[in-house]
């Protein structure tokens, strides 16, 4: 009964500093002229997340967030979930962001990826940015029509635009990219369709999000 009922008390110390800090979070947000409301649901929180997302356009969590309290949950354990499940375009913000100016693309031709470059044209969260469309071609399979297409896309809705192909891994060649352009974004897909829908975190994802040090937009 002891141990319940402390834990109710920190419980409702920790959801009075939150909200405190949510309300000047709002404040803040509005100063920019950007419309806020603050939602209080309780749930796991991929979950709640991704139910509440379904009426906006972006999500945007932390790189290292750790939603749990008192939990074993490691850091990033709720954005590999909530990438599982969301149907937004998924902003992950480093510790130290920076205005988006150029951003690299990753484009294996796949359906998939074509959505997520859909979304990125038609929300255009990043106004007047350079897009640069990466394609990994290890096999030297690639077709020149494929990318003069993606590229003529990308022009004719107003976007400064290329397509780079490399002969290397896909997580490589997409770093490389980033790093030599000075990307300030990299947009790719979470999953692999095939099969199974599977997230690619293990993968290409995975390796992406362990070093990239700039912000990565996930899509599905």
């Amino acid at each position: 009964h002891y141990g319940k009922e402390l834990l109710e008390r920190r419980l409702d110390d920790a959801r009075k500093v939150l909200g405190e800090f949510l309300d000047e979070l709002k404040e803040e947000i509005r100063e920019y002229g950007i419309k806020c409301k603050r939602i209080h649901e309780s749930g796991p929180v991929h979950k709640v997340i991704a139910q509440v997302s379904r009426t906006t356009d972006v999500v945007v969590v932390a790189r290292e967030t750790n939603f749990e309290f008192e939990t074993s949950h490691k850091p990033g354990h709720s954005l590999f979930e909530l990438l599982e499940i969301t149907s937004r375009m998924t902003l992950v913000v480093p510790d130290k962001p920076r205005a988006i100016k150029r951003i690299v693309v990753a484009h294996d031709l796949s359906p998939s990826c074509a959505r997520v470059l859909y979304m990125l044209v038609h929300l255009n969260p990043f106004p007047g940015a350079e897009i640069i469309v990466v394609h990994a071609d290890d096999e030297g399979m690639a077709d020149k029509e494929d990318f003069q297409n993606i590229s003529g896309y990308l022009q004719e809705h107003g976007f400064q635009a290329e397509v780079v192909v490399r002969n290397l891994r896909p997580d490589k060649a997409i770093l490389e990219v980033a790093d030599k352009r000075d990307a300030d974004a990299i947009v790719m897909g979470a999953y692999d369709v095939g099969k199974v829908r599977r997230v690619l975190f293990g993968s290409t994802a995975q390796r992406i999000l362990d070093r990239a040090t700039i912000p990565l937009v996930f899509g599905t």
